[in-house]
């Protein structure tokens, strides 16, 4: 049985909001704010096709809550991820998530911490992810102290009418305390894996799969990772990436295909580590 996906392009985040721009020649300055702000909040080097839509409700719920001109940045917002879908950026229509749910900020963190509490909520991650990600969270939190001083430091000056460095601190700031937030419940929900939960003879999370492109006989090499610590340029994949995706709970000796822009692409599971 063959499992047909859809394999977007290889485009990071800020590689595919500078083409958007391009595009979009007659763009205004806050549309580019708009953007550049989503490259920074997700991560610019990340690619855009692993962002997933509780990430887009997530970013969309933050940026409307309190700041001027929200509803022309959703557009903004919006118009890029249908232009990313249009050019295969991403593989499923993210615009559809970028909207606020209507309802009180209580109530919305009522439900954020009934879903964190459920039993199916942890985060499984491999032993290099979660170091990574505690090293990531001891960074950041440095620099928030630091930030904090740059606000303080520009905030002296008594023209906050073009104060430029006043504004990109706070901007800053924003992006570290969202990412640690995110970082630190990350951690706070992770499940380490070990070597009993993986199997020889099934893909699954955590699991090291060769696989073999049928048509060019060329040999590649990914480890099946939790969206958060994935980075395909190093060979870590997410689970609901399109290759991901085909490969999960697959066996040895099978073939998957996945759809890419030039046509159907064929590969066999050479080994499951």
């Amino acid at each position: 049985m063959k499992i047909l996906t859809s394999i977007p392009e290889n485009k990071t985040v800020s590689d595919a909001v500078a083409t958007f721009l391009q595009a979009e020649s007659e763009s205004g300055g806050q549309q580019q704010e708009t953007l550049l702000r989503f490259a920074g909040w997700f991560g610019r080097d990340r690619l855009l096709a692993e962002l997933t839509p509780p990430e887009v409700q997530e970013y969309v719920e933050s940026a409307a809550s309190g700041l001027a001109g929200s509803a022309g940045r959703l557009k903004s917002f919006k118009d890029f991820l249908t232009f990313a879908r249009k050019k295969n950026f991403i593989s499923i229509n993210l615009s559809t998530h970028a909207r606020p749910r209507r309802s009180h900020p209580r109530l919305r963190e009522s439900k954020r911490q009934s879903f964190i509490s459920r039993g199916d909520a942890s985060v499984e991650l491999t032993q290099e992810g979660h170091d990574q990600i505690k090293s990531r969270l001891e960074r950041d939190k440095k620099d928030l102290v630091e930030t904090v001083k740059d606000i303080q430091k520009a905030a002296a000056d008594k023209d906050v009418r073009e104060n430029a460095p006043l504004e990109a601190a706070r901007e800053h700031q924003g992006q570290l305390m969202a990412r640690i937030r995110e970082d630190e419940e990350t951690l706070a929900r992770a499940r380490i894996i070990l070597d009993k939960d993986l199997r020889n003879d099934l893909v699954v999370q955590g699991s090291r799969v060769s696989l073999k492109d049928l048509e060019t006989g060329e040999d590649q090499q990914y480890l099946l990772v939790d969206p958060r610590e994935a980075n395909a340029l190093n060979g870590r994949i997410s689970t609901t990436s399109p290759v991901g995706q085909a490969m999960l709970n697959r066996r040895e000796g099978e073939e998957i295909s996945v759809s890419a822009p030039k046509g159907i692409r064929s590969y066999l599971i050479l080994r499951v580590e």
